[in-house]
């Protein structure tokens, strides 16, 4: 009868431990690997550089510790093979030494594995900061020395020791790693407080931010860098024979649930929304890639060929000016390529891109959201079949008015959502959603009761938006916007058109329709117009989107933006007033208002008779828009200009 020594007792002791730890380990990381791999594969490989990446590195990690296992196991049966004197070749310490220099190397590749997960971890989150990726990288190169010096240093003590290397020597090994994670990990951390910080300027509706994917991506990255700081000191207690040796186990088992943890998160957003474009990692990257001075815009502007070309123009003009959002980059989308500011560059890395797009169609939409300047921070919804159209055509009015908006704003909501946060849809809207009996002055609480198709498809279109800012989908902002006078261009398939043609065309020396009355004394012509001037409209087009959220009322977005009154008969004297007498092409010089031809169009009138004339301006007021001043006589004035300046640059 043999008697086992208490060495020989202790190392089988020490064997057995650490193979039922691992096994135990080993078959949840096994479970975990399985579920990482199908959640990587059914967002999709082909898509995605980031999720090859991962599942290569999990894999490559799972078969390191497989390894390892299998040794420990060896090392185990090598040690009741020991016991047994009767055995032929019993195990020798040659034989253990072999295995030891074996998994020195292949454990410590997980080291480095590990922590170049954790560095890209960080290194996403600052795409555009040389100094952070290149301390990064210093960082990785000292872990990746120290970790190849203790592989080395330790295969050369194995035939002395005849064990991996521990005790207080390991420690030079283990403080890079610590250090490069708490690095890592403070890095995480700050980003999460700028973008809590970020979130703090919507005020009261900061708290919908906590349901967003790039949030809880980000948490869940913080949270796992501190556990995995956490994880070193164990490891460094482990060395030093203070607790058991489960490094090798649970480093592998430990990133998979991370990397588990954020995919998931990922495949929960795609269930709900139907997206599919980013890798789980990608999208907390887009989200931290945008800062405060380069803001992508979209102007989504007229579904047939529209007439009215320069505000859209002049609007992106102004943003690209706006001293709040400095370095802007812009979007431009139209049915026809749409022209660029003057100011702007739309070469490959230029600050400008121009598209041509068709709302109706979603593919077109996804293509917005999907250029080489990210995901916008706010959308400009400008498009539509005017008044007079919406009537014409009201199945493809439909389409245009209220089908494309919704299309436009679940486009919004998936990308903003992925991007982690509100993109602000700013909605152009008008005052033809009033008609029926109305009070002398409209107020904010006036129910809106259309009597056009164009009104009641921009009706719809704010129960959209609103809802969808309720449930905290984007961030709307309704603009009814005064009549726009004095439009540039043709004229328009609209009712309100003749409001700014009975004073473009006149001025150019043309002959302008008035579908209001049948001559000059028509007392049709005292119907009240609701007006304000593109230059006004457009510095609070710009506005609107630097209001803070919690400023709005809490129960609707929706903003009656100021102007003026005056009626059809205000206009004509405006338009007298300032320009008497014009010239024609002919070199005749005639009446102004010799041009203006009356041809009464009850259906018109009608129309523009239903739209109110007065608002209360002090709301839109308060929230910092801004209204004409001089009267009517001032806008004709303000057009009056704009054709001397256009003179003046065609000579």
């Amino acid at each position: 009868m043999s008697v086992v020594s208490d060495e020989q007792f202790l190392l089988l002791r020490t064997h057995f431990a650490e193979t039922a730890s691992g096994i135990a380990v080993y078959g949840a990381y096994t479970i975990l690997l399985f579920a990482t791999t199908y959640t990587i594969i059914d967002q999709g490989l082909r898509k995605s550089k980031g999720r090859r990446v991962l599942l290569a590195v999990i894999w490559l990690m799972y078969i390191n510790a497989t390894i390892v296992g299998a040794v420990y196991v060896r090392f185990f049966m090598m040690s009741i093979d020991m016991l047994q004197t009767t055995k032929p070749n019993p195990p020798t310490e040659g034989d253990f030494d072999r295995l030891y220099k074996l998994i020195i190397p292949i454990g410590d590749m997980n080291y480095i594995l590990g922590d170049a997960v954790v560095v890209w971890r960080a290194w996403v989150l600052y795409p555009q900061n040389p100094k952070v990726r290149a301390s990064l990288a210093f960082c990785m190169v000292g872990t990746s020395v120290a970790t190849i010096i203790n592989a080395v240093i330790g295969i050369q003590e194995v035939p002395y020791t005849h064990e991996e290397r521990e005790g207080l020597e390991t420690l030079g090994f283990f403080l890079p790693l610590l250090a490069t994670n708490l690095f890592a990990t403070g890095l995480v951390a700050y980003r999460v407080w700028q973008y809590r910080m970020l979130w703090s300027e919507l005020g009261k509706e900061s708290r919908i931010f906590r349901n967003l994917l790039a949030e809880k991506a980000l948490i869940i990255l913080l949270e796992s860098g501190i556990l995995f700081c956490v994880y070193w000191v164990v490891a460094m207690l482990s060395a030093l024979n203070l607790v058991g040796n489960l490094a090798h186990q649970l480093l592998g088992l430990y990133l998979t649930l991370v990397i588990l943890a954020v995919t998931y998160q990922k495949r929960i957003a795609d269930a709900s929304t139907s997206f599919d474009e980013f890798s789980a990692i990608d999208v907390i990257a887009s989200t931290t890639r945008q800062t405060r001075h380069e803001t992508p815009l979209i102007f989504a502007r007229g579904q047939l060929p529209h007439t009215d070309e320069e505000r859209p123009v002049e609007l992106a003009q102004a943003i690209l000016n706006d001293p709040k959002t400095p370095d802007a980059r812009l979007i431009l989308a139209d049915i026809v390529e749409p022209a660029a500011p003057s100011n702007s560059d739309t070469s490959p890395n230029g600050n400008v891109l121009t598209l041509k797009v068709d709302l109706t169609q979603s593919s077109d939409i996804d293509t917005l959201f999907k250029t080489k300047l990210g995901v916008p921070d706010a959308v400009y919804c400008m498009h539509g079949i005017m008044s007079r159209g919406s009537e014409d055509k009201f199945d493809f009015a439909l389409k245009v008015n209220v089908d494309s908006v919704r299309d436009l704003l679940q486009a919004a909501r998936r990308y903003g959502h992925a991007a982690g946060r509100l993109i602000k849809f700013i909605f152009t809207s008008s005052l033809a959603v009033y008609g029926g009996p109305l009070p002398d002055v409209v107020v904010p609480s006036t129910i809106a009761t259309p009597e056009g198709s164009y009104g009641m498809g921009k009706l719809c279109s704010e129960l959209f938006i609103n809802e969808f800012t309720r449930r905290g989908f984007v961030d709307g902002r309704i603009l009814r916007l005064p009549t726009v006078t004095v439009r540039p261009g043709a004229p328009a398939a609209a009712s309100s058109s003749f409001i700014s043609g009975i004073i473009r065309e006149p001025m150019q020396g043309l002959k302008a329709i008035c579908p209001i009355g049948d001559s000059l004394d028509s007392s049709e012509l005292d119907i009240a117009l609701w007006i304000s001037s593109p230059k006004t409209v457009i510095k609070n087009l710009v506005i609107a989107k630097h209001i803070p959220a919690d400023k709005f009322l809490s129960h609707t977005r929706v903003v009656c933006v100021p102007g003026i009154t005056t009626t059809v008969r205000g206009e004509l004297e405006a338009l007298k007033a300032v320009s008497d007498r014009v010239k024609l092409k002919s070199g005749e010089e005639v009446d102004v208002l010799s041009l203006v031809e009356f041809r009464d169009d009850p259906m018109n009138r009608r129309i523009v008779a239903s739209w109110p004339s007065k608002f209360d301006n002090s709301y839109a007021l308060n929230l910092g828009f801004m209204v004409d001043s001089g009267g009517m006589i001032g806008v004709v004035e303000e057009f009056k200009k704009v054709l001397e300046g256009r003179m003046a640059q065609s000579l």
